[in-house]
C-alpha cells in the first residue's frame, strides 16, 4: 500500500533533533480486524454476575491477522488471564482490575509477539480498553516484536456480535476488532522509520496487481447449516436466539496519531470522523458476504455530543444521531455499507452503538453490499493514538484518535439462505 516516505523521514528528523516540535507522535503498535464471522465464535465473555471478564482466540482457530508495525502475522492467536470487574464508572461502563494479554504466532505458545499488561481497564457493551493518558504507567506493552522502549501505551477492543449469557447470568459474549498505540523513544523511532522504509521498498518490488474485491475464507459448513435451518430442513427450538453475523470490519489503517480517523471535541460537544479517498491502507472486510475492499474509505456527518461525564479515566459522553458511509476506492456514489444511528456512546476507548444500551431500531445497516433484511444491528470503533486537540493540553477538552472497527447484525432467515447460496456460487466461480 502507498506509504508516505516524506512523513516517515520528517518524523525521524523530528526525533533526532533536526526539526523541533513540542509533542511526540503516537504510533500504532498492533491491530487486527474482527476474525470471527458470527456470535458462535466469541472472543470475549463479560459476566456481570460473577464480575469477571475473559478473552481469547485460541491457536486452533484461524483468520486473525495481527499487524505489528509493518509486519503481518496470519492466524495469530491471543490469551488473557481472567480479569475482575470492580465497579461502575458511568451507567453501562465498568472499571476492571489488572490483567495481561499475550499474542502469539501461529502454532507457537512461547516467546509472545506482544504482551500487554494493565493495572485497570474499562469495559462496556461497546468496548474494552485501557490507556496511560489518564493514569500514568497504567499500560505497558512488551514482547519479541517490540523494539526499544515505549511510553503512553494504550489499547482497545471494539465489540460486535454481542450475545446474552446463558444460565441466568447477567452479561454477554462478543467478537472484537483491536488496536493499540504508544510513543516510541527517539532511538526506537529511528529504527522503526528505517525499518519501514526498507519494508516499503521490498513490498513495492513484490506488490501484486491491485484488486478491489476478493474472496475471504468462509465457514461453508456453518452457512449451509444455517441455510437449512432457515428453510426448514432442520428443526430447532424456535425460541432460541439466532446467531448474529459480522457485517463489516477493518484493522486500524493509520500508522500514527498524525493520520487520525476521529476528532472528539467535548468543548464544542461534537464528534466527526472519516478516512478520505485520497488515503490508503483501509481494507474493509465484509465477512457477511465474503467480499473484501482494499483502500476503502468512509465519511460521516458531524455528530452532536448530547451529554458528558468527567471521570478519572477520561471523559465519557452520549451522542445524538448520525450516519457513517463506507465506499470502495475511487467511488463516491454508491456506498458499500451505510450505518445510521439515533444515539451512541463515546469515550477515550471507543465509539459505538447497539440496540441494548439504547432503544430498539437504534442502529440500521444498509448499502449496496447488504442483502435482505437485518435486525439487532450494532457497530463499534476502538480508539488508539490519542492526541490532544490543537491548542489544548487537557484530555477533558477532547482528543483525536485512530481506530479499528467492527459491526454485526442478525439476518432474517431468507437472507441467511441467500448468503449461503451466494457464497457457494461465488466459491464455484473462483
Amino acid at each position: 500500500m502507498k506509504k508516505h516516505y516524506l512523513i516517515i523521514i520528517l518524523l525521524m528528523l523530528l526525533f533526532v533533533g533536526f526539526v523541533s516540535v513540542d509533542v511526540k507522535a503516537d504510533f500504532t503498535v498492533a491491530t487486527f480486524a474482527d476474525p470471527s464471522g458470527n456470535s458462535n465464535n466469541p472472543l470475549f465473555t463479560v459476566d456481570f454476575t460473577s464480575l469477571t471478564l475473559d478473552g481469547n482466540w485460541p491457536d486452533t482457530k484461524t483468520n486473525l491477522t495481527l499487524q505489528i508495525y509493518d509486519n503481518n502475522f496470519p492466524n495469530a492467536w491471543f490469551t488473557m488471564n481472567e480479569v475482575t470487574i470492580l465497579s461502575s464508572i458511568v451507567p453501562g461502563t465498568y472499571l476492571t482490575g489488572p490483567g495481561e494479554i499475550r499474542f502469539y504466532k501461529d502454532n507457537t505458545n512461547t516467546n509472545p509477539l506482544i504482551v500487554i499488561d494493565f493495572n485497570n481497564g474499562t469495559v462496556s457493551q461497546i468496548n474494552f480498553g485501557a490507556g496511560s493518558e489518564f493514569n500514568a504507567e497504567n499500560v505497558t506493552i512488551t514482547g519479541s516484536q517490540i523494539i526499544g522502549s515505549l511510553s503512553q501505551e494504550s489499547f482497545s477492543f471494539s465489540f460486535a456480535n454481542t450475545a446474552i449469557l446463558p444460565g441466568g447470568h447477567s452479561g454477554f459474549t462478543a467478537t472484537a476488532a483491536f488496536t493499540s498505540s504508544a510513543v516510541p523513544e527517539p532511538a526506537t523511532f529511528c529504527l522503526l522509520g528505517l525499518g519501514a522504509l526498507s519494508l516499503v521498498s521490498r513490498k513495492k518490488r513484490l506488490k501484486p496487481k491491485k484488486t478491489t474485491s476478493t474472496s475471504i475464507k468462509k465457514h461453508y459448513l456453518i452457512l449451509i447449516l444455517l441455510a437449512f435451518l432457515s428453510v426448514g430442513f432442520i428443526s430447532v427450538n424456535t425460541k432460541a436466539v439466532p446467531p448474529s453475523f459480522t457485517v463489516a470490519t477493518f484493522a486500524d489503517p493509520s500508522p500514527n496519531s498524525n493520520n487520525r480517523l476521529f476528532t472528539v471535541d467535548f468543548n464544542n460537544m461534537k464528534l466527526n470522523g472519516g478516512w478520505s479517498d485520497s488515503q490508503n491502507g483501509l481494507t474493509l472486510q465484509i465477512p457477511y458476504n465474503g467480499h473484501l475492499f482494499q483502500n476503502a474509505w468512509f465519511d460521516m456527518n458531524d455528530v452532536t455530543i448530547t451529554s458528558k461525564t468527567l471521570t478519572p479515566w477520561g471523559p465519557f459522553g452520549q451522542t445524538g444521531q448520525g450516519e457513517i458511509r463506507f465506499y470502495a476506492d475511487t467511488n463516491s456514489i454508491s456506498p458499500l455499507v451505510v450505518i445510521d444511528f439515533n444515539g451512541a456512546l463515546v469515550s477515550p476507548y471507543g465509539f459505538g452503538a447497539n440496540e441494548v444500551l439504547f432503544t430498539a431500531a437504534n442502529v440500521a445497516i444498509t448499502g449496496s453490499e447488504i442483502t435482505g433484511i437485518l435486525s439487532q444491528e450494532q457497530f463499534a470503533f476502538s480508539f488508539a493514538n490519542l492526541a490532544h486537540l490543537q491548542g489544548s493540553t487537557n484530555w477533558n477538552d477532547g482528543f483525536t484518535a485512530t481506530a479499528a472497527f467492527t459491526s454485526s447484525a442478525i439476518p432474517e432467515p431468507a437472507t441467511i439462505a441467500l448468503l449461503a447460496i451466494g457464497s457457494l456460487l461465488f466459491r464455484k466461480k473462483k
